[in-house]
């Protein structure tokens, strides 16, 4: 599955190669494109002192623990806005459960990793950036903030080539 949301809107990988879709409108046609790059893709990041590995639409790993499988492929909340990465079925932690990751996607320029925790025992969270999160206001979010620092530079006293 490739993608899904909670009005079950969903799409086979099988069929996501032929262009197959169902979506919410508020999921844009290169969003789409972003998201079906992700498909045999894996991404790496030591965060403290751990190595976390997720493959988008396969595994993820904690070292070499097992963190478990997305089968649901991207999920799409109701409100169109939120996108997230769900891993079951991992590795039984020892007199507890099996873990699992739910990573959510937040507009990045490239896709990596970041800021995996376990809130809950053996319930791991994270961030996901990927273009595939960004939609028109979330780029002019981050199009204001760099304008907002480019003023910040060109009012101190400081030129990029003073500090080299």
């Amino acid at each position: 599955m490739l993608f899904k949301t909670s009005k079950a809107n969903t799409v086979n990988p099988a069929l996501a190669s032929f262009g197959c879709f169902a979506f919410t409108d508020a999921l844009n046609a290169e969003a789409i494109s972003h998201i079906l790059r992700l498909q045999g893709l894996c991404f790496d990041q030591k965060i403290e002192k751990y190595v976390y590995k997720a493959c988008p639409f396969g595994e993820a790993k904690q070292d070499n623990t097992q963190l478990g499988r997305n089968s649901e492929g991207v999920r799409i909340d109701a409100d169109g806005k939120t996108m997230t990465l769900k891993f079951a079925d991992g590795d039984a932690c020892w007199n507890g459960p099996k873990r699992s990751l739910t990573l959510t996607l937040k507009c990045g320029d490239k896709e990596r990793l970041a800021a995996i925790e376990e809130p809950s025992r053996c319930e791991y969270v994270g961030v996901f950036y990927a273009p595939a999160a960004c939609d028109d206001a979330s780029v002019f979010a981050l199009e204001r903030e760099l304008s907002d620092l480019d003023r910040i530079l060109a009012a101190s006293s400081i030129s990029p080539r003073d500090e080299l």
